[in-house]
């Protein structure tokens, strides 16, 4: 679904028709809609298992949690944005050379990503407004998709003003940080996105002995009922793209977490699907490498080519494809990585 997000095709030029109308509907349902979900339930279940087991917190906890974590997420957000920018660097000097034109110098195309900027967010833009109008600003470092592992590090950080909260205001704690969610009512802190509700609730279900499933399951009827109306609904709007879009965009982002889980659980439960180890231990390898080497770009370039003609159908085919193969392909650069360079390998993933 990360990748989805990141892969919108490409509009048909073309006459309108109902071809070309469905393939706009499968392209927005697909990256603007039911994907969306995907980055919030990576934070709820991260905020669950920072403080699963832990019936305290205490400052030995807190250290020895943040110091696992500069090994699993500091190193490899380091290493990929400098990888991202070593692509990104390595392309211009190719469009240079191919061009006759001078080769750009290292010092200034780092300046013009916003120099030690590049590694927090030199990345802007505008992600509708709040409740008062004002406009929602959100930034990424260099490495767009990073901005999940950034904003982690710093939720990771206030552990133990989350786990006050926790104790002390219960679940008032989320009501407050609900409601700054899906009003868009919260400063413009880069690292500290109001997504820090879904990893506070996460926070909320481990500290008070809830299971994830077991919990989600009791609410997962309503949570159904408006995924029904909410999901064709926010496909005509296009995501988030119209006013009413965004308006009803966090709250259906809070249901696409609990549909995810439960639908999830539900497959396994009834043995419709199984865990596949190789792909979920090449997860983290998928999310960093699919934009940070250009693997989504290759993919498309490849379905291109496999599916060369303009007509919705064909188009439509070369949409759903492209993602596919971004994965498959990551999945075996990873095996190739395991298998010879292991070592590199675990410095990327964290030692995952």
């Amino acid at each position: 679904m990360v990748v989805f997000i990141r892969h919108f095709g490409s509009a048909l030029s073309v006459e309108p028709s109902w071809g070309t109308a469905c393939y706009d509907a499968l392209r927005i349902a697909c990256t603007h809609v039911v994907s969306r979900g995907a980055v919030a339930t990576f934070f709820l279940i991260s905020g669950y298992y920072i403080f699963h087991r832990s019936a305290t917190f205490g400052w030995a906890t807190y250290t020895q949690k943040l110091r696992k974590r500069t090994r699993t997420i500091l190193v490899p957000y380091v290493l990929w944005i400098a990888i991202a920018l070593g692509m990104g660097f390595a392309q211009q000097c190719a469009a240079a050379f191919r061009s006759g034109q001078a080769l750009p110098g290292l010092g200034q195309y780092l300046a013009d990503r916003g120099g030690w900027a590049a590694l927090w967010c030199s990345e802007h833009w505008e992600s509708g407004a709040n409740w008062l109008g004002d406009a929602l600003i959100m930034s990424s470092p260099a490495l767009v998709p990073l901005w999940f592992l950034r904003d982690l590090m710093v939720f990771c950080l206030l552990t133990p003003l989350i786990y006050w909260g926790v104790r002390k205001l219960r679940f008032w704690l989320l009501v407050a940080l609900g409601f700054c969610y899906v009003s868009g009512l919260w400063p413009t802190v880069p690292g500290l996105t109001r997504n820090v509700f879904f990893f506070s609730f996460g926070a909320y279900l481990a500290l008070n002995g809830l299971g994830v499933v077991d919990t989600l399951r009791r609410v997962r009827k309503p949570a159904y009922a408006l995924l029904v109306v909410l999901t064709p609904l926010l496909i005509y709007l296009d995501g988030k793209g119209t006013p009413l879009g965004y308006a009803l965009y966090p709250f259906y982002v809070v249901t696409l977490v609990v549909g995810y889980i439960n639908i999830a659980a539900h497959l396994l439960c009834k043995g419709y699907a199984r865990p596949w180890p190789r792909l979920s231990r090449a997860s983290f390898f998928i999310y960093a490498a699919h934009g940070g080497i250009l693997v989504l770009h290759v993919a498309n370039k490849i379905t291109f080519h496999l599916f060369p003609w303009r007509q919705p159908f064909d188009a439509s085919l070369r949409y759903l494809a492209t993602p596919l193969l971004c994965v498959a392909m990551c999945v075996a650069l990873h095996a190739l990585l395991h298998r010879f360079a292991p070592r590199m390998l675990a410095l990327l993933t964290g030692c995952r």
